[in-house]
């Protein structure tokens, strides 16, 4: 081995320990996550389209329906989950989840080793990703925003990486990975936005504006084909009619038909109603405060550095979405859930100007950093008290969960209602020979899945058992006298448990 080989696998002995940390973790503890609100569909999805590629054509996936999951969902990800998992085990998709997921901490190795004098300071990348509840707490069971938060980082590193690159193979594989990040949500398209505005501004002091444009133009029109090739090839509800259907998928992508209330700043409020400043404040009480000092000092730290660096890249890439969500007004819901793929360019950019920090020669650096650590400590203190509901974390600015609880949506996703069963089957349903009736608010299949042969799903009204979470208050259908069991964490409650009979 020449050693060149030698230095790059010696530099990469870091993130293979860290890898196979967080792949025990994943083994051990898949198994702890609940099942959220629509993530069967999204399997079943993978389901369809499986069969749908072995020839047997599936309706549910071409024609206008109001199933859940289709036919305006891309289903190639979850395809390649059933592939792998076809007897639809949810601890094994689950699993598939997280170790798909871990990848994106090779990734971020590898944008912030290029920075680092040591490879073991590299492995602050992938710890400041793990240490983003909002990010973390999606990775087993959000089999939607998770793959695309992946897909679309993973774009903007190679994007970076092959900026200046004019080669058919590396804007093969480029197009891609913006294809299949647009697979996940068609705003993965906005790749191709951001790659030109990286062009632009690596090429702009040059005088050629003629050659420029063409270098520019002849790469974007490239990556569209690419991946509008990638649609077709596997969006049958796409191939059906690309030109009115694929206006049909973006008018509706922009638009989502969902009305239901949200909790805001302590009112139920419909979608109309809650504005602009939703996604802002979200982000502002959700994202840990280490993150928050570093991203907003990173300005300080970037005016100074080259305008050209991987940090000003990531900069430029928060700032345009914020000024597309601006313009377009999208439909959100559920906090950050739709704007996930943010959260790994704020992690390994706060990651990028901790390290400039430590390198400078600022009087107050090594005030900022015992800052900054103490609070990732506490950080990762919290994730281990909120687990497996990590995603439940709010900072410090509205006081934590109970802070937060009341005024924001908590344990949106109904995962809790695993671990009320689990607390049933040990405590009450006792009796192997005896029937007993439980009602569950949510998807009936949530709670279901993990009944035992002794329990069975029935109506409110005929049954003896009664669980509800408190998004949008379904416990106070019954009297709260016969609450005998709360799901909760730090005092907050996710779901009640209610004994009628």
């Amino acid at each position: 081995m020449n050693l060149g080989l030698q230095t790059f696998f010696r530099q990469r002995i870091p993130v293979a320990c860290f890898l196979v940390c967080y792949l025990i973790f994943s083994v051990f503890k898949h198994k702890d996550y609940g099942i959220s609100w629509d993530e069967y569909i999204v399997y079943m999805g993978g389901y369809w389209y499986y069969q749908d590629i072995l020839g047997q054509p599936q309706t549910i996936l071409r024609e206008e329906s109001d199933a859940g999951g289709s036919p305006h969902y891309n289903q190639l990800y979850p395809m390649v989950l059933y592939a792998l998992n076809q007897k639809l085990s949810i601890n094994g998709f689950h699993l598939s989840n997280m170790v798909f997921a871990g990848s994106i901490l090779a990734v971020g190795y590898e944008c912030v080793l290029p920075f680092c004098g040591n490879p073991w300071w590299a492995l602050l990348g992938p710890l400041f990703l793990v240490l983003n509840p909002r990010f973390f707490g999606d990775w087993a069971n959000n089999p939607k925003d998770m793959p695309f938060a992946v897909f679309y980082f993973s774009s903007l590193c190679l994007m970076y990486l092959w900026r200046r690159s004019e080669k058919m193979g590396d804007l093969l594989v480029l197009g891609l990975f913006v294809g299949v990040s647009a697979c996940m949500r068609l705003l993965g398209l906005s790749l191709i936005m951001v790659y030109v505005l990286l062009v632009i501004h690596e090429k702009f002091r040059e005088w050629d504006f003629k050659k420029i444009i063409f270098s520019i133009a002849w790469r974007a029109v490239f990556l569209t084909i690419v991946a509008f090739l990638v649609l077709m090839a596997t969006w049958p509800y796409l191939r059906e009619n690309p030109l009115d259907n694929g206006l049909k998928l973006m008018q509706w992508t922009a638009d989502f038909p969902w009305n239901m209330q949200m909790l805001f700043e302590g009112r139920e409020l419909p979608r109309v109603q809650v504005g602009l400043s939703y996604l802002p404040v979200w982000f502002f009480i959700s994202t840990p405060l280490y993150i928050l000092f570093l991203v907003l000092g990173g300005s300080y730290f970037f005016l100074k550095k080259d305008a050209h660096s991987f940090g000003s890249f990531l900069s430029m890439v928060v700032v345009f979405h914020a000024l597309l969500y601006l313009a377009l007004k999208p439909t959100i819901y559920d906090g950050v859930r739709h704007y996930l793929f943010l959260e790994p360019i704020l992690s390994i950019l706060a990651c990028l100007v901790f390290i400039e920090m430590v390198q400078s020669a600022w009087n107050w650096k090594w005030v900022a950093i015992i800052v900054v650590s103490v609070n990732a400590l506490l950080v990762g203190w919290n994730m281990v008290l909120l687990h497996p509901y990590e995603y439940t974390y709010f900072n410090e600015v509205v006081g934590g969960l109970r802070g937060a609880a009341g005024k924001f949506e908590t344990e949106y996703t109904g995962s809790s209602y695993k671990e009320a069963v689990e607390w049933l089957e040990k405590n009450q349903t006792l009796d192997p020979r005896k029937i007993y009736r439980i009602n569950t608010e949510g998807s009936a299949f949530q709670s279901a899945h993990y009944f035992l042969p002794n329990m069975q799903w029935a109506y409110l009204k005929d049954a003896d058992y009664f669980i509800a979470n408190t998004r949008w208050n379904k416990q106070e259908q019954v009297d709260a006298s016969k609450i005998i069991h709360v799901v909760e964490r730090e005092g907050v409650p996710f779901t009640y448990v209610f004994k009628l009979n």
